[in-house]
């Protein structure tokens, strides 16, 4: 009711400038909310579009898409901009799509899941990365929506401000962060102090701040020089913005946006499974349970010392989330500086190479040594159609392509998209679970639309196209209709 009464409210607002013209076409009325919605403002009747729709030239949609196409990215992979571009039409397209992005994952806060402080991981790592993946992939020619979790690579935020940003106490005045060699000096009045022996920089390329105008691949390295501060945890690299593979799951600030923890993975008790959780409600929308209990019984095992092995109702959510985190099980966190303040650490997620053999998953008990096998893990859910989902993998290079392959990705994506334009929201819940609910005449038909909408785009990976289908719709300017 909430999202119904907001997309009124905004329609109305986008209606403003013609209500007192009388009778408005369903055009107008399109470009009218679409103006409104991508660019934040009410569209003025002296615009050029404006006036092409009302006089019947230009078509709401084509109309619409011209506003859309303002924040393509160029060679540079910036939009065109003028000398202030924070008032370009561009911009506040892109910011807004950024925006959404950034709404639709569960963590946009390292202090949320990291101990402790986390300026400085985050004056270094830009927790916004994932969302950028997404948004690379609407305004970026040649790009795929598949992209979004099969790129190899890192992507950094282009950005303007008039204003420099007033940084993290630590990185106010530095270009380099200190690491080192440090020891207990007793001082008067305290009875010691850690101080700096023998300090040996880290030298640090910090994240843009400002006006998102652009973004481009992110090749920079910001490498540790000391590699023994890392809890003598030998990772084979000590660059902080590693990328590991699957494009925007395999990012640093996804990695340390939904992991909060650095015991090594046993397979038992200890596993990332609030990232595997994630991926699969940010990436796919199937919220745990995602299983039947028919599709679990042989994971269950009442000889087990895990608890949770023994009961059916425990396996409807950890066959899921447990075997998709056994792709990360060769990482940990590791930090750059000694621990002379905790809050002057710019946490990361680095690998290890695997020493040891394959091992079956689930495990029977806890493997002490299980951070030390092949990362086998396994996607692992029903569908929105039903349909069950079981793909072995290798790694998290792995997943991702095992994503793209699926349904699921672009019919989330085009749930998301939908949701936000008209303010409609389909359940796709899987219709064979008994606690699934019965759908009204209306909402399966709003259903139907978006999973072929969700179709389509998996068909021709076009975000664009997916945008335009969705403006093209009836619900678009009459969300009211058919539901």
């Amino acid at each position: 009711m909430k999202n119904k009464k907001y997309t009124l409210f905004v329609f109305l607002l986008s209606l403003a400038p013609s209500i007192v013209m009388g009778a408005v076409s369903d055009e107008l009325k399109r470009f009218n909310k679409c103006y409104a919605v991508f660019v934040g403002e009410r569209v003025k009747t002296s615009d050029a579009l404006w006036i092409d729709v009302d006089t019947g030239k230009k078509s709401g949609t084509t109309a619409c898409m011209e506003i859309f196409d303002k924040a393509t990215l160029g060679t540079k992979g910036e939009i065109a901009k003028s000398s202030d571009p924070s008032n370009d039409i561009g911009a506040k397209v892109l910011n807004t799509f950024m925006r959404f992005q950034q709404s639709q994952f569960q963590v946009g806060y390292y202090s949320k899941v990291l101990e402790g402080p986390d300026e400085p991981t985050r004056d270094v790592i830009d927790i916004n990365e994932a969302a950028y993946h997404f948004v690379y992939s609407l305004f970026s020619p040649g790009q795929k929506f598949s992209d979004i979790v099969t790129r190899d690579y890192s992507l950094r935020a282009i950005r303007y401000s008039a204003h420099t940003r007033t940084r993290s106490l630590l990185n106010r005045a530095l270009e380099e962060l200190e690491q080192g060699t440090y020891v207990f000096q007793p001082r008067k009045f305290m009875s010691s102090l850690l101080v700096p022996e023998d300090v040996d920089p880290f030298k640090v390329t910090f994240a843009d701040t400002g006006i998102l105008i652009g973004m481009e691949r992110d090749d920079i390295k910001n490498t540790i020089t000391n590699p023994s501060l890392t809890k003598k945890y030998v990772f084979n690299d000590y660059n902080v913005n590693q990328h590991i593979g699957s494009g925007a799951v395999g990012t640093q600030a996804y990695l340390m946006g939904n992991i909060g923890k650095d015991d090594p993975s046993d397979g038992a008790l200890e596993l990332y499974r609030r990232w595997g959780k994630h991926v699969m409600e940010d990436f796919l929308c199937r919220e745990l349970p995602a299983l039947r209990s028919s599709d679990v019984l042989s994971e269950v095992n009442i000889a087990s010392k895990i608890p949770y092995r023994n009961g059916i109702s425990c396996m409807g959510c950890h066959s899921s989330m447990d075997p998709l985190a056994s792709v990360l099980r060769n990482g940990k966190i590791g930090w750059s500086l000694s621990p002379r303040f905790k809050n002057e650490r710019v946490k990361f997620f680095g690998q290890l190479a695997p020493t040891l053999g394959f091992a079956e998953i689930p495990v029977l008990d806890r493997d002490l040594n299980f951070s030390k096998r092949p990362a086998n893990g396994r996607l692992f859910y029903r569908s929105y159609d039903g349909s069950l989902v079981k793909q072995e993998m290798v790694g998290v290079k792995e997943l991702g392509p095992n994503m793209a392959a699926t349904n699921d990705l672009y019919v989330c994506a085009a749930k998301r998209y939908y949701k936000f334009l008209t303010g409609i929201s389909v359940n796709l819940n899987d219709p064979g679970n008994i606690n699934s609910p019965e759908l009204s005449e209306g909402a399966v038909f709003q259903k139907n639309k978006v999973i072929q909408m969700g179709l389509d785009l998996k068909k021709h990976q076009s975000g664009r196209s997916l945008i335009k289908a969705i403006i093209e719709q009836k619900a678009f300017i009459y969300p009211d209709q058919g539901v």
